[in-house]
């Protein structure tokens, strides 16, 4: 699978610079093949509060709360959150995103979205995602 890896700049940015942040990730994934791009938001130690320098979620579409995953398409720009992180989320996400409640019955998972593509070539970032969420998706 091939690594697609952001490295944040902790910049105050616009929300038009988030925009053209996401534009660069979606064609950095099309000149890789990647047709997801799976990023939980984590650090290599999985701790809860996680040190700036692995926050690219924030740097992407800046959400700065700590629990979250997302998933990047050519069409979509998704993230996740408890119910706890759900209406800052809603707040801080730049326009253009969707936003799902873990919580809420029924929401469908990130592995449950890029599963259901038949072909998928999910990026990810090495140091930052556990394998147990590899366990999920080849579930």
């Amino acid at each position: 699978t091939p690594v697609l890896c952001i490295y944040p700049s902790m910049e105050t940015l616009t929300p038009e610079s988030y925009q053209e942040r996401l534009n660069a990730v979606r064609a950095r994934m099309q000149e890789l093949g990647i047709t997801h791009y799976f990023y939980g938001l984590s650090d290599p130690h999985i701790t809860e509060f996680t040190n700036a320098y692995y926050r690219k979620m924030e740097w992407l579409n800046g959400f700065s709360g700590f629990e979250a995953t997302m998933v990047v398409t050519q069409k979509n720009a998704i993230l996740w959150t408890d119910c706890i992180y759900y209406l800052q989320a809603k707040s801080e996400v730049c326009p253009g995103w969707d936003i799902i409640n873990f919580d809420e019955p029924n929401s469908m998972t990130p592995c449950d979205f890029i599963k259901k593509t038949r072909s998928a070539v999910v990026g990810y970032d090495p140091l930052t995602t556990p394998y147990y969420s590899f366990q999920e998706l080849h579930r």
